[in-house]
């Protein structure tokens, strides 16, 4: 080959490479071909269709002949390259994807939601210095005509629609528990609405984990699936989770951990990661397996909203160490047998939206004021993001719901195709386009931005050690 024809490749090389580059600093990677990545690691490349659920690790010039060579098919740019993988995989990336994505666009809209998240109390007796929504500080509860009247609505939509179950979730503004008696009387009143419309009912609940032995027996009675709150061991837990009057919550939220073991109910774990516990999540993690037989610890970065609204240095700084101390946090729970995730890096399927804040599968949450919300975050007609979320209250002459369907109709009908920052992303139809609550703390505006979040690269870096790791395992 002459030296001509070598300066002419390289040269359609490069500006193949300038179309297809994404992202910037460490955090590159290639677009290959519609729907097809290549993602720097390891030495090589991860080849990686979202929607067919495919990867492999490529090491020599197929990544340059998939660039260059678009004519040609993926099994044969790739001949002759060394391939990590299951490379029986390889003619499937030719394929057009099984499953693809469902927007709301193509599938038009009923609002008749079976799900119901209840946020019976806005009392805790917690003070945690990151608390979105500053728990505690403003006791209330629901009044009872409220949750009647959620309850009443999502089982009737059940039985509209031709399903058998509802699905009813504590959380909120406060501890759910906190408020006892209301609590006992949404459970049962549920129970008895399903059993008179043929329906079957399941609960869950997220609590600080101030859990009385009746209060466990009552949680095991009705099956609920519980998820508790704690931050790393003794020290950095009871010095960001202190109970109101300074004193520690550690020992009691494990001595809970283990009634509910005892009373042989599975359980999860969220845990916020903040500078002062970033470097503590692995003996964390030997911890609650050690401690109480916990089998799953989820981890969140800290979030600048509501007490720690002045903490954006902090939010942003521990980022790095956060991802670090992830990885080891996962080998940790790979040899303890716990499950360690976080919420942006999951790999487990496809999804249009990160959650049901936003998208066709709206959630129905409603506030200790009748307020009805699509994220379980935003409750407060005073909080800014109110004006994107909020889309419905109670009415109290009606004691029904009056939703705001110019306000719905926005939220369903944004997805991730329509987040400016997620339209080349390759992790976007496994993240859904991350928190838009987080996101709108920048302003509405922000929502559907160009500009990356903050946890975008630390959720693609991620990312890249589950794609790797599932290369590894099959």
């Amino acid at each position: 080959m002459s030296k001509s024809q070598t300066a002419s490749d390289a040269a359609q090389l490069e500006e193949a490479l300038g179309r297809s580059i994404r992202g910037s600093g460490s955090d590159t990677w290639l677009v290959v071909r519609p729907n097809l990545y290549a993602v720097p690691c390891a030495g090589g490349y991860l080849l990686y269709s979202p929607l067919q659920g495919l990867v492999l690790l490529v090491r020599g010039g197929g990544i340059a002949r998939l660039l260059l060579e678009s004519d040609r098919t993926i099994a044969e740019c790739l001949g002759g390259c060394e391939l990590e993988g299951d490379t029986e995989l390889l003619r499937r990336f030719d394929e057009d994807p099984v499953e693809q994505p469902v927007r709301f666009a193509e599938t038009g809209w009923d609002f008749r939601p079976t799900q119901l998240m209840l946020s019976l109390t806005a009392a805790c007796q917690l003070a945690c210095d990151y608390c979105y929504i500053r728990g505690g500080d403003n006791p209330r509860n629901m009044p009872w005509e409220v949750a009647e009247a959620a309850i009443r609505f999502v089982a009737g939509n059940a039985k509209a629609r031709g399903e058998t179950n509802i699905r009813i979730s504590f959380h909120g503004q406060g501890e759910p528990t906190a408020a006892w008696k209301l609590f006992r009387d949404a459970v049962m009143f549920a129970e008895m609405q399903a059993s008179a419309l043929g329906l079957d009912v399941s609960f869950s609940v997220v609590s600080n984990g101030l859990l009385t032995k009746e209060k466990v027996a009552f949680l095991r009675t009705h099956q609920f699936d519980v998820g508790l709150s704690l931050d790393g061991t003794k020290d950095s837990n009871d010095a960001q989770r202190p109970m109101r009057n300074g004193g520690s919550t550690y020992d009691r939220v494990v001595a809970t951990m283990r009634m509910l073991r005892e009373a042989d109910m599975p359980i999860s774990i969220r845990s916020t990661v903040t500078a002062r516990n970033v470097d503590n999540m692995v003996p964390f993690v030997a911890a609650m397996k050690d401690d109480a037989g916990c089998s799953q610890v989820h981890f969140e970065p800290l979030c600048g909203v509501g007490r720690a609204s002045h903490r954006d240095a902090e939010v942003q700084s521990v980022l790095p160490s956060f991802i670090k101390n992830f990885r080891e946090a996962q080998v940790e729970g790979l040899r303890r047998g716990v499950d360690v995730t976080y919420s942006t890096a999951r790999m487990d399927g496809l999804r249009t939206s990160f959650c049901g804040a936003y998208g066709a599968n709206l959630n129905f949450c409603v506030s200790t004021e009748g307020l009805v919300s699509s994220c379980y975050e935003v409750l407060e007609a005073s909080d800014p993001r109110a004006e994107l979320f909020v889309y419905g209250r109670f009415n109290r002459e009606t004691r029904d719901f009056e939703l705001d369907h110019d306000r719905m109709q926005r939220l369903v009908e944004l997805d991730v195709t329509s987040i400016g920052r997620c339209q080349d992303c390759f992790l976007k139809w496994n993240c859904g386009g991350d928190c838009i609550a987080k996101a709108s703390l920048g302003g509405v505006a922000n929502v559907v931005g160009d500009a990356p979040l903050e946890r975008c690269g630390p959720s693609r870096e991620i990312a890249r050690d589950v794609l790797l790791k599932k290369i590894a395992v099959g």
